[in-house]
């Protein structure tokens, strides 16, 4: 959302008038602004750019009498503009060599802004020019993104410092009326459509809007940020009138806004060190714009630096909202942003960037609406209803001023690196992660253009299908519940050979079930899929009262109210029994009660180095007790190919961590002879899903559960993770390896046999001191 300038009555600041932009007197002194074009392999070339402060905030008058040629909102003074030429001849614009009496001051890379108090002045808006000074410069930022650094700590609620695009032309609508063009500023519009004397430096005498593409990098104050793209169904600059101005007109004026607050994050950005940004000290600023293998803007990012550390936009904490850290038009469409996606999203918002858009920078307040919009209408910022009225402002603020520098813009991933500091990381700050360096091809080329040949293709294709981070972001559950992974500790990474799994696979000589032999339940509502009679739990054990009296209920979870879902306290606590479940071959719904570990994972988890024990996992979000966190997965191998992988394992106790054996079932008596055994076991070493960098410990947050969807199955069951107790977020997700029982309990205390067993490191209260 663009700033109105109030006036174009400024004050008389210099000699050197313009007529129609016609130089007639000393040039305008541009102060210089040094940014960086940035690519993978030449790193950043320095470029000494320079900046115009738009027409409409210059003194603009007539040259015979001193009296105004119009105001912002209407078309020119009619006396002064009969006809364009007229209003060429008798309108002039004074030129201006000192920036910093508008509140505007550079230095080297750095551009400061003050806030203008003086009520015949406006506060400023410039736009960044060619090295030449002849054009604007124009950014093309598909596929690209765009870094700067700022220092916001001086601006209150309801003030905005905004850096933005706006496809206004590249000469400024330069014509024979209009000779300064971009030199001296003209051009300007935006997606609200605003009326205004001139419009490309000429006289505005039908009164229309100035309609164009509008991309909100930036507009933040010290306690609230947003982005937002402004698509229009029109290019460059349209003189819109009537309908074409309004609300559903050409324009989306409201945007598609991602905003912490809005997003339910409000301790991602704020004042002091209890934010992920602590916007009381400067940090960069990073915007990704990334397209599909089409070269079509599909997806923004917000990152940012701060220490060292660079900080990704956290998740949506709605479940109503997709379950993503950056724009795109499923969240738009989720958020009610109807006109957005109907003028074509960020598909039509990338468009623009190929043709070009001209960068903007400003900082206002709002007389009327406080900015509320911005930092403190309803979810949107902790500020109130009355502090972002200027009366209020100064007296937080005296001065409000922001400072924007560093600007740089690229490929991606060629503007930023994060400095490895030492200082506060959470699960969200990450601090010279290295995982972030092993997997930036991802981040930076995976659904970026890149080259259009068949052999490069095929490369890419392959290293897509070798990338942790893709394989991820295909899991059906990644927006629901996505996984990450970061590494604060040391220099290890993740193997690249190892693959991320959404089910298990079936190795060499292991045969599922033929259909001939499967079955499901055929309850006629999911309501009966609780009670004995249902087939899929004719095989579960009587869940008996404390009195011994069997329940008609024999399905393990709770159906209602808040623990709809949660695996039943006498199951979690005392039974060692198998979870039977509905599946995909019953007759009831997918919404059944009884399908918990069938729908997978809820619960987004994080991958993270610990400080002595390798990989460990923690939840972003708080987990309930007996609530299902996720499946062991991984190969399902034969016993016979299990205990060849053991032998040649170069320590073959360090196997065992990552095998489990499909035993629940096995009964040396059983008419079935795949549960005659020995086991089938899931091998997670090489291909598995999170869990399988899950920690031991001997006083675990987590116990596995033996969970049988179809019975035909059982030789293959699933083995499922429960949390024991309420765990808060950001705490390290633990199981036993052995489930409490251990046949080495005698040798651990038998220092004769220490040296071969498995040394325990969980740490507890009451560690075993041994594995195994």
């Amino acid at each position: 959302m663009a700033p109105t300038l109030s006036s174009l009555g400024l004050v008389t600041i210099l000699l050197g008038l313009t007529s129609a932009q016609r130089q007639i007197g000393p040039e305008e002194n541009h102060p210089s602004l040094t940014t960086w074009r940035c690519t993978k392999a030449g790193s950043c070339t320095e470029v000494n750019n320079f900046v115009i402060l738009d027409s409409l905030a210059h003194n603009v008058y007539q040259a015979a009498n001193g009296g105004s040629c119009g105001s912002w909102g209407s078309a020119p003074n009619e006396t002064a503009c009969p006809t364009k030429e007229a209003c060429a001849e008798n309108c002039v614009q004074e030129g201006l060599d000192d920036y910093s009496r508008v509140g505007v001051t550079t230095e080297g890379a750095a551009m400061t802004m003050y806030q203008l108090r003086d009520g015949s002045l406006v506060s400023p808006r410039v736009y960044l020019l060619e090295p030449s000074k002849e054009k604007y410069e124009m950014m093309h930022l598909t596929g690209m993104e765009f870094t700067f650094d700022v220092d916001a700590t001086r601006l209150p609620c309801g003030m905005n410092s905004a850096l933005y695009l706006s496809e206004m032309y590249a000469d400024g609508g330069r014509s024979e009326l209009n000779p300064g063009g971009a030199t001296h500023g003209t051009g300007y519009c935006d997606a609200q459509c605003y009326t205004t004397p001139f419009i490309n430096g000429e006289g505005n005498l039908e009164g229309y809007g100035a309609c164009c593409n509008e991309m909100d990098i930036w507009e933040a104050n010290s306690r609230a940020n947003h982005i937002a793209p402004h698509p229009c169904n029109q290019t460059g600059v349209y003189l819109c009138e009537g309908e074409d101005c309004a609300f559903e007109g050409v324009c989306d004026k409201n945007g598609c806004a991602w905003n912490p607050y809005r997003n339910n994050n409000p301790q991602e950005y704020g004042r002091g060190a209890d934010f992920s940004v602590d916007t009381t000290r400067p940090f960069t600023v990073v915007t990704q714009f990334l397209a599909n293998s089409a070269g079509e803007l599909t997806e923004i990012h917000r990152l940012y630096v701060q220490d060292g550390h660079v900080i990704r936009s956290e998740t949506v904490n709605n479940p109503d909202l997709p379950q993503v850290n950056y724009l795109n038009d499923e969240f738009c469409e989720a958020t009610g942003s109807r006109k957005f996606i109907g003028l074509g999203g960020h598909k039509e918002m990338g468009e623009s960037f190929d043709r070009g858009m001209v960068l903007a920078f400003s900082i206002w307040w709002d007389e009327g609406g406080g900015m509320r919009w911005l930092d403190g209408a309803p979810e949107a910022g902790p500020c109130d209803e009355t502090e972002g009225f200027p009366a209020n402002i100064v007296k937080t603020e005296p001065n409000p001023v922001v400072t924007f520098s560093n600007i740089k813009w690229g490929e991606l991933g060629s503007t930023f690196k994060p400095e490895c500091k030492n200082g506060p990381s959470s699960i969200h700050n990450q601090n010279c992660d290295n995982m972030e360096a092993a997997t930036e091809r991802h981040f930076f080329y995976h659904g970026a253009t890149e080259s259009a040949s068949k052999s490069s293709a095929r490369a890419l294709e392959r290293e897509k299908e070798n990338c942790h981070w893709c394989q991820i972001r295909r899991f059906p559950n990644n927006k629901e519940a996505p996984m990450t992974i970061v590494n604060e500790e040391d220099d290890a990474v993740i193997p690249s050979t190892f693959r991320f799994l959404q089910e298990s696979r079936l190795g060499h000589g292991v045969e599922a079930a033929e259909d001939s032999f499967r079955s499901g339940c055929e309850c006629r509502d999911d309501e009966e899929c609780q009670y004995r009679g249902c087939l899929c739990l004719q095989e579960q054990e009587d869940d008996s009262d404390d009195e011994g009296t069997a329940r008609k209920k024999v399905y393990m979870y709770h159906m209602h109210g808040s623990k709809a879902g949660l695996l039943r306290s006498h199951f979690l606590k005392h039974s060692k029994r198998p979870i039977y479940e509905c599946h995909e071959g019953c007759a009831c719904t997918d919404n059944c009660p009884n399908r918990v570990v069938e729908r997978g994972r809820r619960v987004p988890l994080q991958i993270f180095r610990t400080t002595q024990r390798g990989w460990g996992v923690r939840s972003l979000v708080d987990i309930k007790r007996g609530q299902f966190v996720d499946r062991y997965i991984g190969e399902i191998l034969t016993p016979e190919e299990a205990q060849r992988r053991r032998k040649e394992s170069s320590i073959s106790q360090r196997k065992d961590v990552y095998l489990f054996a499909l035993d629940k079932f096995t009964d040396p008596d059983s008419p079935d002879p795949r549960l005659k055994g020995p086991p089938l076991e899931i091998d997670g070493e090489f291909m598995s899903g999170p869990t399988r960098f899950i920690n031991h410990s001997c006083e675990p947050n987590l116990r596995i559960f033996a969970r049988v969807g179809d019975h035909a199955d059982k030789h293959m069951h699933d083995i499922g993770l429960f949390a024991l107790r309420d765990i808060p977020a950001g705490e390290e997700l633990t199981f036993d390896y052995v489930d409490g029982v251990s046949d080495e309990d005698n040798d651990a205390k038998d220092k004769s046999k220490q040296s071969d067993m498995t040394p325990c490191l969980c740490g507890s209260k009451n560690c075993r001191g041994f594995l195994w």
